[in-house]
């Protein structure tokens, strides 16, 4: 449950703390992940609970992270161009060897760690702090996506991008619209029955910098306007919880 109440409080509803960002940080999200997916199998009342969480953790290595970047060679979004893998590197191939997990933000070691520790990582070869490939990281990826992928609770519901859920076709959060956007934007949603609704808005350390709806709400089309005034440019996330239920949105602020 304490990993839960920690994904509840990330933007990116990732499972580490300050701290925990260390080498191989990508794996502790996913270790942590697995051991979700034992509870659910033991907690029938916590199981929807547990079960998303573990799903988030493969959300954020897949790209609902701060660099809006997938930590998979040739999977997801903006996946990774140079790992730290010598095969990778050493053939005529541009291209990495798919499906190879990096470490990951490292805030202990990598030699520019000044930044947030969720941000401590870059896409170079040279820098294995960060960018290096182990077999022990890439299990527990592929435990969690062979897992979740035959799980019956979540391969019947509708699935949209990374980092989204939806109970059925009518749970959706729209692009926002304009986007990049200054100062303001509005974002629409639709909701499949009477439910319970955050919306919410993250910047790219994770930080809630708005809380626009928190409310119960009825179906149907919803929109709420998201106003920057006083916020830096930059890349930010929307947040939609319902019934369960999450999606996301990258907002860009342009000033």
């Amino acid at each position: 449950r304490q990993t839960v109440q920690q994904v509840n409080a990330s933007g990116y509803r990732v499972a580490l703390a300050p701290g925990e960002y260390n080498w191989g940080s990508n794996s502790g999200a996913l270790n942590k992940a697995m051991l979700l997916i034992v509870a659910a199998r033991e907690s029938a009342a916590d199981r929807t609970a547990f079960l998303a969480a573990a799903a988030d953790q493969l959300h954020y290595v897949l790209g609902v992270n701060g660099f809006a970047r997938s930590f998979v060679t040739g999977i997801g979004n903006a996946a990774p161009r140079y790992p730290h893998h010598r095969p990778s590197a050493a053939d005529e191939n541009p291209d990495p060897v798919p499906g190879l997990i990096v470490g990951g933000p490292n805030q202990f070691n990598w030699p520019h760690a000044k930044v947030a520790p969720a941000l401590s990582w870059e896409d170079v070869q040279d820098d294995y702090f960060v960018n290096e490939i182990a077999i022990n990281w890439n299990a527990p990826l592929v435990f969690v996506a062979g897992y979740l992928a035959t799980e019956p609770s979540l391969t019947t519901a509708v699935r949209g991008d990374a980092g989204q859920t939806r109970p059925d076709g009518r749970f959706r959060l729209e692009p926002a619209s304009p986007n990049p956007f200054n100062p303001t934007t509005t974002i629409s949603y639709q909701l499949s029955a009477v439910s319970s609704v955050k919306l919410e808005v993250f910047d790219a350390l994770g930080r809630r910098v708005r809380t626009l709806v928190d409310e119960t709400q009825p179906a149907g089309s919803h929109t709420a306007t998201f106003d920057a005034n006083g916020l830096p440019s930059g890349l930010y996330l929307a947040r939609l919880t319902a019934g369960g239920a999450v999606a996301t949105e990258r907002l860009t602020l342009v000033r």
